[in-house]
């Protein structure tokens, strides 16, 4: 069985992103304005499939603009040290558990967790998504490795920022998942024999 699939072919930018976007709010309420009569005259399945890909189509004009606005900020995809008492946790009444190097690309943030303890410390790398209006990855945490000494410490750090620098740059993360036009490319490289 083959499944067919809706593309948008966009325009080629000749109008701003903000005209691009009421373009596709108002096509979307007309759309959803004539469903029942458009259901009656053509399968349900697409008319869903249309909704959805200009649905998905907003969202980009959205993580554009906002992407617009981050690029601005200061410590934007660059390495940001936070001390203890400085890291914001993801609920008020934690604690935090010790300094961070952190590093977003506006997609994905990674963040070096450096705890100190009695003897040792322990040092992680976590990659969470860090976009509102998109996926690019699940959170993923490292193992944690626990030294003693403060060059290894140190040498562990650069090692883990030499990871994340390499993996927030993979051309792959820089999609949402489950993009299917990059699926889709993905798929026709593998029939024409095109590495990536």
């Amino acid at each position: 069985m083959i499944e067919l699939d809706i593309i948008v072919r966009r325009p080629y930018f000749d109008i701003s992103i903000e005209e691009y976007e009421e373009w596709l709010k108002k096509k979307l309420a007309q759309l959803k304005d004539t469903f029942e009569i458009r259901e009656a005259l053509v399968n349900e399945g697409i008319i869903k499939k249309m909704i959805s890909v200009l649905e998905d189509e907003l969202k980009y004009c959205e993580f554009h603009k906002n992407m617009a606005q981050l690029r601005t900020e200061t410590g934007f995809n660059t390495w940001v040290f936070t001390e203890q008492k400085d890291v914001k946790t993801l609920y008020p009444w934690n604690e935090p558990e010790g300094d961070e190097w952190t590093r977003t690309n506006g997609r994905i943030k990674a963040t070096i967790r450096i705890i100190k303890k009695q003897k040792t410390t322990s040092v992680q790398l976590i990659y969470k998504n860090d976009n509102s209006i998109l996926t690019f990855t699940d959170s993923i945490e490292g193992k944690k490795t626990h030294l003693r000494k403060e060059e290894s410490i140190n040498r562990c750090i650069e090692e883990l920022k030499a990871e994340a620098d390499k993996f927030l740059s993979t051309p792959r993360k820089m999609y949402p998942s489950y993009n299917s036009e990059i699926t889709n490319l993905l798929k026709l490289n593998r029939i024409l024999f095109i590495e990536n």
